[in-house]
């Protein structure tokens, strides 16, 4: 009985070093701010008022790289300086200045104090003028098996980039869409923030 209870005791010990030292890693939590664009290219932005990253440093350079996903590409695509946007990361800050940060989303956002972000939605254009010139309607993509169409306006944001890419339009393009409200009508009505063709959606040379 004293012998087995001499072999069990060691195995008992050894289980116990070797478990405490095979630590499970737990999953970083990423964490995400508010702020305004200062540059594009490289991308460098002043955190909102108020935000843990501001007391870190007043700006702020991102590194793009790990933004695959459509939305964050779609967002880097069309971005401009003066935007606010909401950056998503790991909470790591090299406390250089600026200050650098690792991104690994990043979407458009309102800039009043609602913090609404603004989604992209893949689109095809039924028809280039319902209205006027510069009113198309739309399929929003996963909506085949509905009737449903949408009209694009850009009265909210009065933006002529966004005005002149809705008259270039042709029935039969496809386009991504950047929008956060739609309003009820007949046919409803997409109210555009920002509106890229697939062919520049995703091209290198733009």
């Amino acid at each position: 009985m004293k012998k087995l209870i001499y072999l069990i005791i060691p195995a008992i010990l050894a289980a116990m070093i070797f478990g405490c030292g095979e630590k499970a890693e737990e999953p970083v939590k990423a964490v995400s701010f508010k702020a305004e664009v200062l540059e594009t290219d490289p991308l460098l932005v002043k955190p909102d008022d108020g935000s843990a990253e501001l007391s870190s440093a007043d700006k702020i350079y991102i590194d793009t790289s790990k933004m695959t996903d459509e939305q964050s590409a779609l967002t880097l695509r069309a971005m401009r300086v003066g935007d606010t946007v909401r950056i998503e990361y790991d909470g790591m800050i090299a406390e250089t200045y600026p200050a650098q940060i690792s991104g690994e989303s990043i979407v458009f956002c309102e800039k009043n104090d609602n913090d609404m972000t603004i989604g992209w939605r893949r689109a095809a254009v039924i028809e280039s003028e319902y209205t006027r010139p510069g009113r198309p309607v739309v399929r929003l993509d996963g909506d085949d098996e509905s009737d449903t169409v949408y009209l694009l306006q850009s009265d909210y944001s009065n933006d002529p980039e966004v005005e002149a890419a809705l008259s270039s339009l042709e029935t039969g393009d496809t386009v991504y869409v950047c929008f956060c409200v739609i309003f009820e009508s007949s046919p409803p009505v997409i109210d555009v923030y920002r509106i890229l063709t697939a062919e520049d959606a995703f091209s290198e040379d733009v």
